[in-house]
């Protein structure tokens, strides 16, 4: 049976939903239930959401406005493109779907209807606008730029917008040395500078093209958008998202899914407050009513093609038959539908899942029968939308794109400055978070007098795309004043910043600290050589570390003043003893402080003295590693699918070692035979052998019990969104279950090396 616990709801909207609902029945009895409910499901037609969009002429604006509503430019209500005439007043476009969702073209400033700002926030109205989107086909206007700091002075959201990238893609394909990515990282720096410090990560730029909405960032400027607005709102513009945009996303596919999951305790309310209705025979007619209607709009909202259209003709066999499964019309159909869950135990399932119904109103067959029937139905439609999507796209490519995924971490950007004066530990630090001894290949040079004159930087050992960047520092000949030195440094290019001193800040380190805080980035006061003063004050009778360390922390905060919120935002740490002070508080703010993929990458590159330092740190690397198992399981269904004898085996073998083998290294777990391996008690030893499978023999043997049908039903409850097709069968669910089961006993096994290693630790103290 599918796990009903849904992870998509928001806990706190719903509960505020019920109390409303609570607050109906309290006001008007059970009577207007029905209709309270209806409206309530209807809501999201009402809801006003106004989108600014702005831009000289030519930038996109027009093609934008017609893309996300999915409309072609000789439709009814279309933006005009290709009009030279500028925009004099504020022009709104409506959603197909929703009047009350409108697009706003505004007139640029500086025009003789706007000349000035003020004259523009009051006539443009802009306090009317929920968010922002700023265009541009080449760069931002300083214009651009002023009405982006009053949008940000206002509090509201916007977004940088850079159009026609496929034209730029197609223009430089043309030359022999054409790399794509390297040309979208140019413009997207080429943006960064351009905006200065109204930009705090190059990745709130976003690269679009109108005519692609699949491809660069169209579906990821579409979530920024949703993100950025209110949770009604949100939900008003994910289900007026058309089916171009649905199926472009998996994202947007699931936001969907899940908007549509939170729609079902509404239908099922309502149908059982009409069972409490005395009208006899009513409360089956009311479900069928909702239940079809419910579905027909599932039906819609995912894409289903009709029956006996072309789109139909072309599926599958297999599909058509997902795509009728669903296709119920008649409360015949229904009824037939429903009977399996009309049983009291199926409704005492369907009442296990959802918190809230204590509600007299959920009593009797009708609350369960239709909230679990709705369940299914919304599982079948969702299934049957992905296998048309499979149908229209092909699977051939889905295993490369899932292994390109996989490997990711290891090509994200991440660039860490640090800067502190000569002395202040910088190398050591930057040598401590990369693992490496002062005499290895690649280390930071220590106690080398000369200062830094350029941004030096440090690549990690396992990405070279991580970087930790020496800054020289301000007050040289070279770096004379901020101005200069924000300019030659380009303070743009990192994403955290790191400011050390084995002493006091100077007022440079705050005139930086400053700076960072004007640019949105964020930025740690680091106190290094904590070690040294321990053994320096140790000496002393009246020795307390706790005071000791308070103390330095007051001074440091002192010495800050306002740049600071909290003393605990002062990191007082050792290079040297990485699992000391705090070391590890101070790796996990850094962590917290970057993008997903770039805290993921980082994660990963993080050593095995540092994992084994903290179990914090230990466990983001199991919750990272848990996050990547449905994308190899994915990639072995998918192999599954393409008709090559004998593929699918080959592949589950080729994925699961590759992976088990980055959870052993990941959590550092020893090699067989190696020193530390000699030194482990048996039982460690034999829960490391159990996990060192390194053939496809080995781990047929070990996947065997999961193959049967019980154990891919049994997996395929980890994973919320298991309806695709390509999930179906042995392949995925075995793989998902088995690496799953792999990771955990990777877990086990690394958490027993850990604790000997403590143990020994300890052990050794009390010797000594």
């Amino acid at each position: 049976m599918e796990d009903f616990s849904p992870e998509c709801w928001d806990d706190d909207f719903v509960k505020i939903e019920m109390d409303e609902l609570k607050h109906e029945i309290d006001e008007s009895g059970v009577s207007n239930i029905e209709a309270f409910l209806r409206k309530r499901l209807e809501r999201w037609r009402e809801v006003e959401v106004n989108l600014a969009i702005t831009g000289d002429s030519g930038s996109g604006k027009s093609s934008f406005i017609n893309a996300i509503r999915e409309l072609y430019e000789d439709d009814d209500g279309a933006a005009p493109v290709d009009v030279t005439e500028c925009t004099r007043e504020p022009t709104p476009y409506d959603h197909p779907t929703s009047s009350n969702i409108k697009f706003w073209d505004l007139p640029g400033i500086g025009t003789p209807n706007y000349p000035d700002m003020e004259t523009y926030v009051e006539k443009v109205q802009l306090e009317r606008y929920h968010t922002f989107l700023i265009f541009t086909a080449t760069r931002f206007t300083t214009n651009d730029l002023l009405l982006a700091e009053k949008i940000r002075s206002m509090k509201k959201s916007f977004f940088f917008i850079r159009t026609k990238i496929d034209e730029s893609v197609r223009a430089e394909s043309r030359k022999r040395s054409f790399n794509e990515e390297a040309m979208l990282m140019k413009i997207r720096r080429d943006c960064a500078e351009n905006l200065g410090d109204l930009l705090s990560n190059e990745e709130d730029i976003f690269l679009i093209s109108n005519h692609e909405v699949d491809k660069w960032d169209f579906v990821r400027l579409t979530q920024a958008i949703l993100d950025a607005l209110s949770r009604y709102q949100r939900e008003s513009l994910t289900l007026s998202l058309g089916k171009a945009i649905t199926r472009s996303s998996a994202e947007i596919f699931q936001r969907k899914v899940n908007v549509l999951k939170g729609r079902i305790w509404l239908v099922a309310t309502a149908s059982a407050a009409a069972a409490m209705v005395p009208l006899p025979g009513l409360s089956l007619a009311v479900d069928a009513v909702l239940i079809l209607r419910e579905l027909n709009f599932y039906r819609s909202q995912l894409g289903l093609p009709e029956v006996g259209s072309d789109e139909f003709t072309k599926l599958r066999h297999a599909t058509k038959e997902k795509v009728l499964q669903v296709g119920l019309t008649t409360a015949a159909q229904l009824s037939e539908f429903l009977a399996p869950y009309a049983a009291e135990a199926a409704v005492e399932e369907a009442t296990r899942y959802l918190p809230y119904v204590g509600l007299a109103i959920a009593s009797g067959m009708s609350f369960g029968a239709t909230y679990y029937a709705l369940y299914r139905l919304l599982g079948s439609v969702e299934d049957a939308a992905l296998s048309h999507e499979i149908d229209e796209s092909g699977v051939s490519n889905i295993e490369a794109f899932l292994r390109k995924r996989l490997e990711r971490w290891r090509e994200v950007e991440v660039n860490l400055a640090i800067t502190g004066n000569s002395g202040s530990g910088k190398s050591s630090f930057i040598n401590a978070i990369r693992e490496l001894f002062e005499d290895d290949d690649g280390a930071a040079p220590v106690d080398v007098t000369e200062c830094t004159r350029e941004p030096t930087p440090y690549d990690h050992p396992t990405s070279s795309n991580i970087k930790f960047w020496d800054l020289p520092g301000i007050g040289t000949p070279n770096y004379p004043d901020m101005e200069t030195y924000v300019q030659k440094v380009q303070l743009e290019r990192y994403h955290t910043f790191l400011i050390f001193t084995a002493t006091r800040f100077t007022t440079n380190d705050l005139l930086l600290a400053e700076k960072i805080r004007s640019m949105k980035k964020s930025f740690f006061f680091i106190r290094t050589k904590i070690d040294e003063n321990v053994r320096g004050e140790s000496r002393k009778r009246a020795f307390n570390e706790e005071a000791m360390l308070m103390k330095i922390r007051h001074d440091c905060a002192e010495n800050l003043g306002d740049l600071l919120s909290n003393e605990e935002d002062i990191f007082l740490i050792s290079n040297h003893e990485v699992d000391k002070w705090d070391f590890v508080r101070l790796t996990q703010a850094i962590l917290d402080a970057l993008s997903r993929y770039q805290r993921e990458s980082l994660t990963l590159s993080l050593g095995k003295a540092i994992t084994r330092s903290s179990a914090e740190i230990f466990q983001r690397k199991v919750n990272v590693l848990k996050g990547r198992i449905w994308m190899v399981s994915t990639a072995s269904a998918a192999a599954a699918m393409v008709p090559l004898p004998g593929l699918s085996l080959a592949v589950d073998a080729g994925l699961i070692l590759n992976e088990l083998s980055l959870y052993r290294s990941q959590l550092g777990l020893p090699e067989e035979g190696s020193a530390e391996f000699a030194k482990l008690h048996v039982a460690t030893k034999d829960k490391v052998l159990k996990v060192g499978l390194t053939t496809a023999a080995q781990l047929s043997g070990f996947l065997a019990p999961y193959a049967a049908e019980a154990a891919v039903e049994e997996a395929t409850r980890y994973l919320p969104f298991v309806g695709l097709a390509l999930a179906g069968g042995m392949s995925f669910g075995a793989t998902y279950y088995g690496l799953y089961r792999l990771l955990g006993s990777v877990e086990d096994a690394a958490l027993s090396v850990l604790k000997e290693a403590h143990e020994k630790t300890a052990a050794d103290l009390e010797i000594d």
